[in-house]
């Protein structure tokens, strides 16, 4: 399903779910649809909706490192190149662990050594650029 739906849907479901709470413990005046019900049991219905709805909104987010591993995947298919900042951007939203040196980072997981990311004035090399790319991918959680 498109996640914009699941975002818009599950605010939406969140809301009704509110009204009907805010209802059943303030008794709106004009809300005569669920007047003839009991408080308890639109409790219970707008206590559905608000949970029912939360789900739904957070099945439609994104988790952080799916995406930055979906970005990944869209770096080495589009064959760009980036620069020392965004590697180690990347690795730190990807929770790598990164260990500063005098020319290169080291990048760790769990205590494994990864890859080292190069800074070099002139930039980082293509092929270099992208086996890290691939290392930080394939080694993502």
């Amino acid at each position: 399903m498109d996640k914009r739906f699941l975002l818009f849907s599950g605010i939406f479901i969140f809301f009704i779910g509110v009204v009907l709470l805010l209802n059943s413990l303030l008794g709106m005046t004009g809300f005569i649809i669920f007047e003839n019900i009991s408080a308890d049991f639109r409790r219970i219905f707008g206590s559905v909706f608000v949970i029912l709805g939360l789900i739904i909104f957070l099945s439609g987010l994104e988790n952080r490192v799916e995406k930055t591993k979906r970005q990944l995947k869209e770096i080495l298919e589009s064959r760009k190149i980036g620069n020392y900042d965004e590697l180690r951007r990347i690795a730190e939203r990807m929770g790598y662990v990164i260990k500063e040196g005098g020319n290169h980072s080291k990048v760790y997981m769990g205590g494994k050594f990864i890859t080292t990311i190069p800074r070099h004035a002139g930039g980082v090399a293509t092929g270099t650029y992208r086996g890290i790319v691939k290392e930080l991918y394939s080694n993502a959680a």
